[in-house]
This record gives structure tokens, C-alpha cells and sequence, in this order.
């Protein structure tokens, strides 16, 4: 009936189910074309797209690959990390597992068995992701639009290191998005500024979002966020009193 659901990550301990009308696609998307780059460039569908997550699924980050892939790919030049959909049902689970070990109720045999189950996504998503970033290397030559999470980019500098190549070797109308926090993984204090380094003098654009937000808030070279046109904003004090 012209209306989806958008889950939260479940950060919180629970997954969150959010309204979104296939017209608030349509402005997303339009937002994103003017807002992803700026204000150091725009939209010109023109780039090869790379995004490090799956192409399929009830999420924001989906969303948002498939916002940029309109707006920026190049056709026939779109490539996702993964085709297998994002199940919120295994999001959800999750979240309910976090929740358990915070407030101490999960079993000793239910603690194991996610860990075992982790340990095989990681060590799959490794395997995949290496063979991905081959891809990557061979585009970057020509303008690229590569967004993934900051853990997703050291991998791909440790196997570019493998095959021989150096540093600032992209191509520098290539825009790498790197965000998303580093979600519990542990990265080394410098992470920043190895991908800085690595992918030389590209586009760098940065965004503050979340899925309740709907719409990103790009950042300006001065390092403030800007929000969105029609996004309401709700000052509070101190004790979270509007």
C-alpha cells in the first residue's frame, strides 16, 4: 500500500520498525544526490560504485547504497559486497543477545554457539572481502565511489598491501565514504589516518546519520554538520526538556 518498514541496527538491545512511504524513497534519494558529496562535489553518475554491504535489505544503510547507486553509478557499474538480503530477523536476534549478556541471563551453551556462528560469518565476510577488493584495485585508475565501515577499509589496505600497492594510487575524483562507528570492533588508534593515507587525495565527504533521522547531515569544510531542508528540529536542555 505505497508503505515499507526501515529496522533499526538494534544497538539498544531491540530492533526499532519504522514507517517509510515509497515517497519518502523518493526524497531520500533526491537528497542524497545533492548531499553525499557536498560540498566538495556532486552526483554525476559517472563513478564505478562500490558499497561493502549487501544490495538487499530492510535497513538505512541499504537505503543509502541504493540512493548513491542511482545517483552516482555508472551503468553496469554498480557492485555490491553481497547479493544475500539482510535479514532483520537475524539483526534481531542479535540485539536480544546483547541484551541477555548486559543483564547476565544468557547461557553459557547460547554465548558459544553465537560466537561460533560469528566466528564463520568473519571469517566468510574475510574471504569475500578480499577477493572484492581485487575489483576495487582494478578501478583505481578511474573515478570510484567506495563506502563501507572503517573496519572494512583496513581490511582492504592489508590485502592492497599484499598485492603491491602503495599509497594515494586512486584516482582523485574517486569519493571514499568511511563512517558507520566502529561498532565494538577493535581498530588501532591511528585507523583514520591510515585510510587517509592509503586512498591519498580523494574526495572525502563525511555525514552525521542514524535511521530515525532519515536524512543525512553533510558536513562543510569548516567541520559543521548542516541539516537537511524540512527536517524539524527539537532543542533540549540540559535535563532533556524541549
Amino acid at each position: 500500500a505505497g508503505h515499507a518498514v526501515i529496522a533499526t541496527s538494534g544497538s539498544s538491545g531491540k530492533c526499532s520498525f519504522l514507517n517509510h512511504t515509497m515517497r519518502d524513497r523518493v526524497r531520500k534519494t533526491r537528497h542524497f544526490k545533492y548531499s553525499s558529496g557536498w560540498p566538495f562535489t556532486q552526483a554525476d553518475g559517472d563513478h564505478t560504485y562500490f558499497w561493502l554491504g549487501p544490495s538487499a535489505g530492510r535497513t538505512s544503510a541499504v537505503e543509502a547504497f541504493l540512493a548513491n547507486a542511482e545517483n552516482w553509478g555508472r551503468p553496469g557499474e554498480v557492485f555490491a559486497l553481497s547479493d544475500e538480503p539482510l535479514l532483520i530477523s537475524e539483526i534481531s536476534e542479535l540485539a536480544a543477545f546483547r541484551t541477555r549478556m548486559a543483564n547476565g541471563t544468557a547461557t553459557p551453551d547460547e554465548i558459544a554457539a553465537v560466537e561460533q556462528r560469528a566466528q564463520a560469518k568473519r571469517e566468510r565476510m574475510e574471504v569475500d572481502l578480499a577477493k572484492f577488493t581485487e575489483k576495487i584495485l582494478e578501478y583505481r585508475d578511474r573515478p570510484i565511489f567506495l563506502s563501507g565501515m572503517w573496519s572494512q577499509h583496513l581490511m582492504i589496505i592489508e590485502r592492497a598491501r599484499e598485492l603491491g600497492v602503495g599509497d594515494g594510487e586512486f584516482h582523485p575524483q574517486s569519493v571514499i565514504g568511511a563512517g558507520g562507528g566502529v561498532k565494538g570492533v577493535v581498530l588501532p588508534p591511528d585507523y583514520k589516518e591510515q585510510v587517509a593515507l592509503f586512498y591519498g587525495d580523494v574526495v572525502r565527504p563525511a555525514v552525521y546519520g542514524m535511521t530515525e533521522l532519515a536524512q543525512p547531515l553533510p558536513r562543510c569544510e569548516a567541520g559543521r554538520y548542516h541539516a537537511a531542508p524540512g527536517l524539524v528540529m527539537l532543542p533540549l536542555d540540559e535535563s532533556g526538556e524541549r
